[in-house]
């Protein structure tokens, strides 16, 4: 696998996929959803490998004055949790920052070496797919960050719904915070028209 940091050009409102890429935005979201962060997988036709991800840092949360998450070990747990689902990692239950418990939020920002251990055996296997992309030219305003994002092996998920597009996947679609939280993030696998897979975790937040 191989991470390349490059200038954004999705639209950060949208934060649009991009095929190779890993588009990473930040915004004013909203408070009324209750979600921190949101990455979603797109899978190639096979769906066995990632083609694109798009990735989402929720402001409203983060830039709320005299708010529990503006605080920089929030913000920090929330990039390393997120950057860490769009390179295939899951939920742990140790001293990483992929820990999914609202006490992990304020205390796991780094990832731990058996983070590592695991991407290297996620990785370890060789064909011919490479997502990787770059930019055709170098946008005029930075409107986003994006990384490169090489191959990976599909996880298995929970089956769920069939939207009819991406615009399903808009923030102000999402579902909201669910009642009686446990956990800071929730899973979902859904399948296009299209017939392309789509993985989406929702990071949220106590409220």
């Amino acid at each position: 696998m191989t991470l390349k940091e490059i200038h954004g050009s999705t639209d950060p409102q949208k934060c649009s996929p991009t095929t190779g890429i890993v588009e990473v935005c930040n915004g004013q979201y909203g408070t009324d959803k209750g979600w921190l962060g949101l990455t979603q997988l797109y899978f190639d036709d096979a769906g066995d490998h990632i083609e694109s991800v798009t990735v989402q840092f929720n402001d409203s949360f983060f830039n709320q004055s005299g708010g529990q998450y503006d605080d920089p070990a929030a913000r920090q747990h929330t990039a390393c949790h997120e950057l860490g689902h769009s390179m295939g990692l899951d939920h742990v239950n140790t001293d990483s920052c992929m820990n999914d418990s609202q006490n992990a939020v304020f205390h796991n920002v780094t990832p731990i070496n058996k983070d590592f251990q695991t991407l290297a055996q996620t990785y370890d296997h060789k064909d011919s797919t490479v997502t990787v992309a770059e930019p055709k030219q170098k946008p005029k305003h930075d409107d986003g960050d994006k990384k490169k994002h090489h191959k990976h092996k599909k996880q298995d998920g929970k089956s769920g719904k069939h939207p009819s597009s991406t615009d399903f996947f808009s923030p102000t679609s999402l579902p909201s915070v669910p009642s009686g939280l446990t956990s800071s993030d929730t899973e979902i696998v859904q399948t296009l028209d299209t017939g392309q897979k789509v993985v989406t975790f929702i990071s949220w937040a106590d409220r």
